[in-house]
């Protein structure tokens, strides 16, 4: 069995909440995957492709910082 050294727990603590991945709804997960499976693409072929509006989706992916502005079409 290893084990890491009692003076690292500090160290190794501050890691793992780091290293938690944000949570992401099914929405944001879905829109996500369309963005990178066709990018480049705008809004519009986003909501063609999942069929309802992606307006909010994509603001929150912006600001948690998955997608970015790259220009306009």
């Amino acid at each position: 069995q290893l084990l890491s050294r009692p003076a690292f727990h500090p160290w190794l603590a501050r890691l793992e909440r780091a290293a938690a991945a944000p949570a992401l709804s099914g929405t944001l997960l879905e829109t996500l995957a369309v963005v990178a499976y066709r990018q480049p693409l705008t809004r519009a072929d986003v909501d063609a492709v999942r069929g309802v509006s992606s307006g909010e989706p994509l603001r929150q992916l912006l600001e948690k910082g998955f997608v970015r502005h790259a220009g306009r079409d």
